[in-house]
């Protein structure tokens, strides 16, 4: 009975009219899917664009290391534009992505020859900014388009004390637990 009744549903024929368009709720647990994130803005220091500073994209790891999605450098005018597309698969655990900016604004040089920072500017992606789209089309029609949500930051002066929305091991304790300490060669 179970059998036949399976087959009847397959070949009922579903008409124009009653196609309905997927709740919200059926899009999100439909996986895969593809998702997106794109950002641009343009970062000061002490009133001058900041040139060549690193700009990421990471996906937040609250137990093993965060995993890096993107990565690009500011222009002479201290701007970036930065995107990442990816395939969703981890319903109910979505990606919770980031941008990070190492902060050496302030930085001073050790003995060693080398400016060190013990964090940096984090800006959390809030759910609604993640393009999440189903499509099944190919990769390039899909990265030609313009992004529908695009997170525009700044100009962000980075130089005094920035906000951050930084999180885990590393914020607790002022970073007693997890030393994020970061360091560049001049």
């Amino acid at each position: 009975m179970l059998y036949q009744l399976l087959l009847l549903t397959l070949f009922v024929a579903t008409s124009a009219e009653e196609y309905r368009k997927p709740s919200s709720f059926e899009k999100m647990m439909t996986v895969p899917k593809y998702a997106s994130v794109w950002v641009s803005g343009q970062l000061m220091c002490h009133g001058k664009p900041y040139a060549n500073e690193t700009v990421q994209i990471f996906e937040k790891n609250y137990v093993f290391s965060d995993k890096k999605f993107a990565e690009t450098q500011t222009d002479s005018e201290g701007r970036f534009e930065i995107g990442e597309l990816w395939m969703e698969e981890s319903w109910p655990f979505f990606i919770k992505p980031y941008v990070y900016i190492p902060n050496y604004c302030d930085s001073v040089m050790n003995d060693d020859g080398k400016r060190c920072i013990n964090s940096g500017v984090q800006i959390n992606f809030d759910y609604n900014m993640i393009n999440i789209f189903d499509f099944d089309g190919p990769l390039i029609f899909f990265l030609s388009r313009p992004p529908p949500k695009k997170l525009i930051v700044g100009p962000l002066e980075l130089s005094g004390n920035p906000a951050t929305e930084r999180l885990g091991l590393g914020s607790w304790f002022g970073g007693w637990l997890a030393s994020e300490k970061e360091c560049r060669d001049y």
